[in-house]
């Protein structure tokens, strides 16, 4: 499909105020998988061309300007079926109807399967007395493995789909767009970060008590106490999960006030739980006090800590808020 050129009498990088973010978000959508940056800019000037060409005659038949936007974009149509016919590349495997579905779920799926396979297999490995050497290999090796599997699963179910499910080509409204991306990807980068430091946490919680490098004749000395396992520890362990929840629901919905406020609980659970651990000084455990020499100052120790659970609690709570009166929205995938 040819669109004509952009006239050079029309400047096509101005900025016109009474276009809505609709057709802002709708040449995000249709332009951010390509690569090159010249033919970005080429493709979003050809379609900002188009789409206000098609509002104007729309305007002119009655309609007003809110209206023949919504209706000109949907009259294009899904935004990468008019990328692919600009760029005449059809997308075989994984057609236009379903590839950012595909990419969003595959991209989300490995990155959290193959961090957690590679932490578990660490774990494993360190607490079997493995080299570095075997660690690094098996644990990245199984890593890439499940990565390879869950690609695979995932690209075979949506092309299964691509080639029995209906075609309908006018199930495409503007409301499905997504939302313009806040700091450069930020809202990805979030999400990343957030699962990063959730899995790198939990998996220290699970290797000190597997995996302790401390020994007394040859029997590893956790260093939480074990008796914390039921139920603290696990407790912690399911906050983990509902905040990777969290992280996903933020990253798809923004900062609103149902995901600040569940923000805010998610915290204060996590200082409910932990808080009590520390001031009855329950925290270490007794046997890795009394080998480390601390008996003297892990009352003072665990105090610390615990003010400084409170401030990352009211901080993390206040932070919520303050994005979302900000307006804070996360960058889809």
């Amino acid at each position: 499909m040819t669109s004509p050129a952009p006239s050079p009498s029309r400047p096509t990088d101005r900025k016109d105020t009474r276009m809505s973010t609709l057709t802002d978000r709708y040449v995000y959508a249709a332009t951010r998988l390509v690569q090159s940056e010249d033919e970005r800019k080429e493709l979003q000037l050809e379609l900002r061309e188009r789409i206000e060409d098609t509002i104007s005659a729309l305007e002119a038949g009655g309609l007003d300007r809110e209206s023949a936007e919504r209706q000109a974009l949907t009259d294009l149509g899904d935004p990468l079926r008019v990328t692919a016919e600009y760029r005449q590349r059809p997308l075989h495997l994984i057609g236009p109807r379903f590839f950012y579905m595909w990419l969003r779920i595959l991209v989300i799926a490995v990155s959290v399967t193959a961090p957690i396979v590679l932490a578990i297999n660490v774990l494993v490995a360190v607490s079997a007395g493995e080299t570095v050497g075997q660690v690094i290999v098996g644990g990245f090796g199984n890593a890439i493995a499940v990565a390879i599997h869950v690609a695979f699963w995932v690209t075979l179910v949506f092309a299964v789909v691509e080639r029995v499910a209906p075609d309908s080509a006018d199930a495409w409204t503007p409301d499905l767009l997504p939302q313009l991306p806040s700091g450069g990807g930020r809202g990805r980068a979030d999400l990343i970060a957030s699962i990063v430091c959730l899995v790198i946490f939990g998996a220290l919680l699970a290797w000190q008590h597997l995996g302790s490098p401390f020994l007394v004749d040859g029997a590893r000395v956790p260093i939480l106490d074990p008796a914390l396992w039921v139920p603290e520890l696990w407790l912690v362990v399911g906050l983990l999960v509902l905040e990777a929840v969290h992280a996903f629901w933020v990253y798809r919905a923004g900062w609103t006030w149902p995901t600040a406020l569940t923000n805010v609980a998610l915290s204060v659970a996590f200082a409910v739980v932990v808080l009590p651990v520390l001031l009855q000084d329950r925290l270490l455990n007794p046997a890795f006090v009394q080998m480390q020499g601390w008996e003297d100052w892990t009352g003072t120790g665990t105090m610390i800590v615990a003010a400084g659970v409170v401030i990352v609690t009211v901080w993390e709570s206040i932070a919520g808020v303050v994005r979302t009166l900000r307006g804070e929205n996360a960058g889809r995938a």
